[in-house]
């Protein structure tokens, strides 16, 4: 009996950990389509030959979720706070 009840624990665990990981592959498909359409944009710029625009640029530490010009209150992706956000610094190109 006890033996069954350690296959159900284990039976749980990895399902538990299937739908963690499915979690995990939401959030960084939600980021990676944010980031595509940003760097969508500003490939289109440097083709028509205007360079980059100077922005401020913010990742989630969390999820990499990426935001122009100041990080949300929360991410909208992972919920993370927004001390969690850091900026990234380019030069000007």
């Amino acid at each position: 009996m006890l033996t069954a009840f350690r296959r159900g624990q284990r039976a749980d665990r990895g399902r538990n950990r299937r739908a963690a990981d499915a979690g995990v592959f939401c959030h960084a498909l939600a980021g990676e389509e944010i980031t595509h359409k940003l760097y969508s944009r500003e490939l289109e710029d440097v083709k028509e030959g205007k360079g980059m625009a100077e922005t401020n640029i913010f990742i989630c530490g969390v999820c990499g979720n990426t935001r122009l010009h100041k990080p949300p209150q929360a991410c909208p992706i992972c919920n993370a706070p927004q001390e969690i956000f850091f900026e990234v610094i380019y030069p000007n190109l």
